[in-house]
């Protein structure tokens, strides 16, 4: 319990909102194109990346977030199962200007991953920070 409050004081006092779980955030998929994302590297479609919210990377370009890890599980979606049930681990790696606090934009490889080669649209997703 200690160690917990210490991580939110911590937190705190460097402007990062505490790691705790994000529940039913939505999860959509995005293309790098070969073009840097906000935290100024350039990804293949295949890498194992996501782009957070304005909430998180604040219109940064190189936001605290950008590389930190992030354990998703996929909860399901409304049209079919899709992967439901699929845990990964992604790296954050670029800002998603249309994502609420708890959605994410995966790239191809980790929406392949995380929904079975599902073919787009939106899943619901839980996540946390490593």
């Amino acid at each position: 319990m200690l160690f917990g409050k210490a991580l939110v004081a911590l937190a705190t006092v460097f402007g990062l909102p505490a790691a705790v779980a994000h529940n039913g955030g939505r999860g959509t998929v995005y293309f790098q194109n070969n073009v840097a994302g906000s935290c100024g590297n350039v990804n293949p479609d295949s890498a194992l990346i996501v782009a957070l919210g304005n909430y998180w990377m604040k219109n940064q370009d190189k936001s605290p977030y950008c590389g930190r890890k992030i354990k998703v599980k996929n909860v399901g979606s409304n049209s079919g199962s899709h992967g439901k049930g699929n845990n990964l681990t992604v790296t954050v790696a670029d800002t998603c200007e249309s994502c609420g606090e708890d959605d994410i934009d995966f790239s191809v490889g980790a929406w392949n991953k995380l929904t079975n080669k599902s073919p787009g649209g939106t899943i619901i997703i839980d996540w946390e920070f490593e």
